[in-house]
């Protein structure tokens, strides 16, 4: 296993020389169990925003309005696949349903990181839809910071639409700009450097919004 940890792990889980490989895996597995065991938490401690955000985009569905899920990087891909998964496994109208994802979605084993910080494409990747005066928005963001997809948020709720925003910091400005913010405190990672672990699993519940 050779990877980074953070501090909850490291110091005791690396080599007296060298210290880049840790040699512990037990000692690693139950900091990953209990970095997802604070995301469910998150999760739990946010119901309340949750379930309000759930019933306004379940009105805007019923109402016939779209829903576009906005993000960037592992955020981004995670909103992917959830919205891929809301036509086959919940029956909903796919011709309703959209994603706007940073360098979009062809090359998912290529994350463009220069994407991420392009505000400009956000706003554009937004225009084309055109009045969002009846549909909603997801923009989810780790930081809650990524310039493409607080500039896409911004733009989406300019155009009318209801915007829901998740993000695991509190403050951030995705979270400060949206309809219905949604902070999920999950804290840091297991594994530095990446959000698709405890972050993606505390974001995950997100498409529950749109099968009520």
């Amino acid at each position: 296993m050779r990877t980074q940890l953070n501090s909850e792990t490291e110091g005791r889980t690396r080599r007296e020389a060298g210290g880049d490989q840790p040699i512990d895996e037990t000692l690693f597995a139950d900091a990953l169990l209990a970095s997802y065991r604070r995301a469910i938490e998150s999760v739990a401690a946010a119901r309340d925003d949750i379930r309000a955000a759930a019933l306004h985009l379940a009105a805007i569905w019923r109402a016939g309005g779209r829903l576009v899920y906005v993000g960037s990087g592992s955020s981004g891909l995670a909103a992917a696949a959830d919205a891929a998964e809301l036509p086959g496994t919940f029956g909903l109208d796919e011709s309703r349903l959209a994603i706007v994802l940073a360098g979009g979605i062809t090359k998912p084993f290529r994350i463009d990181a220069a994407a991420e910080d392009g505000a400009a494409a956000g706003e554009q990747a937004i225009v084309a839809f055109g009045d969002l005066g009846n549909d909603a928005v997801i923009a989810v963001s780790a930081s809650g910071s990524t310039p493409f997809t607080v500039a896409a948020a911004a733009e989406a709720r300019r155009r009318g639409a209801f915007v829901i925003a998740m993000a695991h910091r509190p403050g951030s400005p995705l979270l400060s700009d949206a309809d219905a913010p949604i902070f999920l405190a999950s804290g840091e990672e297991a594994l530095r450097g990446s959000t698709r672990l405890a972050a993606g699993t505390a974001q995950k519940p997100r498409s529950a919004c749109s099968r009520r």
